[in-house]
């Protein structure tokens, strides 16, 4: 292993074997939550609306609240996006097991996807009337 070709481009340090297994969780190297796992709940809205748009506007937090081993990177973010048609909301958590959804918030309800799971809301229904859901394998 070549640690001096590992740091290229980053602050030069002494051998880290944590930084260097486990680099994904360091601005010096990677990109963290959201160029690692982020990437591909935002990839997966496109395939929604009925035209290939972009978020007119886009807004997100997030922070370091679980882990506390040094990593540079926050372990939940959260962004809500703007479309012409639609909101969405995203959530990567790593803070419990309760993971990321998809939420999709339109004028005539709102639909969430979680894992293989999926809710579809009514405006027209009392707030929690589930219109159809979905399970694995059903």
């Amino acid at each position: 292993m070549d640690w001096n070709a590992f740091l290229e481009g980053a602050p030069k340090r002494p051998f880290d074997p944590i930084r260097f297994f486990r680099w994904r969780c360091f601005v010096d190297y990677g990109s963290g939550l959201g160029g690692d796992l982020f990437v591909h709940l935002i990839s997966g809205i496109h395939f929604v609306p009925t035209r290939n748009t972009v978020p007119q506007r886009a807004q997100s937090a997030g922070g370091l609240f679980h882990y506390k081993d040094g990593r540079d990177f926050p372990d939940l973010i959260e962004t809500f996006y703007e479309l012409s048609e639609f909101r969405v909301a995203l959530r990567c958590n790593l803070n419990n097991d309760q993971g990321e959804f998809f939420g999709f918030y339109g004028t005539k309800g709102t639909l969430i996807i979680k894992e293989s799971n999926c809710e579809l809301h009514s405006a027209g229904h009392p707030a929690g009337t589930r219109l159809h859901t979905t399970y694995p394998g059903g």
